[in-house]
């Protein structure tokens, strides 16, 4: 029985369901995702993708993933189909290309591309795989990241991240409105260099002179609004 040979993510105690549509790695694909973690592997004969992990409630959305292998006559073709079959059933597919190594160059190449087709852009990711073990391991990647905590933790990054943003640019347009006389660029670097209004009221002219690279009448005029309010 094949392994998981690094260390899995910590998934939900409950097994999911996964489905794989028969094929000459079904097989293997089973093997080496029951031996990274708690999944319900059935294999199907019919299913609009090769594999995918069944949504959890308030743990994980479907996750659908295409096989692109040489054993495909007329593969480019017949992928491109597949394809926009998949994408009109799911927001977005994971195509895996098993052995590239088998294909032409120039299959290889076309396949690659296919996601800058006009049906399939910004619904599609192709990714090449070695071996059936570091396919696996790109889909419990995938999986991981799509876990609706995963995304919840991405969200709140985002928003924090924008929160200070939208703070920097407030305090920019502060100073921008009481010293004219500073560009907003000068605004951006004085605050990064000193952090805060707060902190620019209390450097020095020497240390504007020292830390920054403004002209010294801007730096007069910069003192001399701080030593009127202060």
């Amino acid at each position: 029985m094949a392994t998981c040979s690094t260390n899995p993510p910590r998934y939900a105690e409950k097994a999911q369901v996964v489905l794989v549509k028969k094929s000459p790695n079904a097989a293997e694909v089973m093997s080496f995702l029951s031996s990274c973690g708690p999944f319900t592997c059935k294999q199907v004969d019919k299913c609009p993708v090769d594999l995918m992990f069944c949504a959890q409630a308030r743990t994980f959305p479907a996750i659908p993933f295409m096989f692109i292998t040489s054993a495909t006559s007329d593969v480019v073709s017949v992928t491109k189909e597949r394809a926009r079959h998949a994408t009109t059933l799911f927001p977005f597919v994971h195509a895996i290309i098993l052995f590239p190594s088998a294909l032409p160059p120039r299959t290889f190449r076309e396949l690659q591309s296919l996601h800058l087709n006009q049906d399939l852009s910004d619904k599609i990711q192709i990714v090449p795989a070695s071996s059936i073990e570091t396919a696996v391991h790109f889909m419990l990647s995938v999986r991981s990241k799509q876990s609706f905590q995963a995304q919840e933790r991405t969200a709140e990054f985002y928003a924090r991240l924008w929160a200070q943003v939208e703070s920097k640019a407030h305090t920019v347009r502060i100073l921008q409105s009481n010293m004219p006389f500073l560009h907003e660029d000068e605004c951006e670097m004085l605050l990064d260099v000193f952090g805060s209004i707060a902190g620019l009221s209390r450097v020095s002219e020497q240390n504007f002179l020292d830390q920054t690279v403004l002209d010294a009448d801007v730096i007069k005029l910069l003192v001399e609004y701080f030593e009127c309010i202060t």
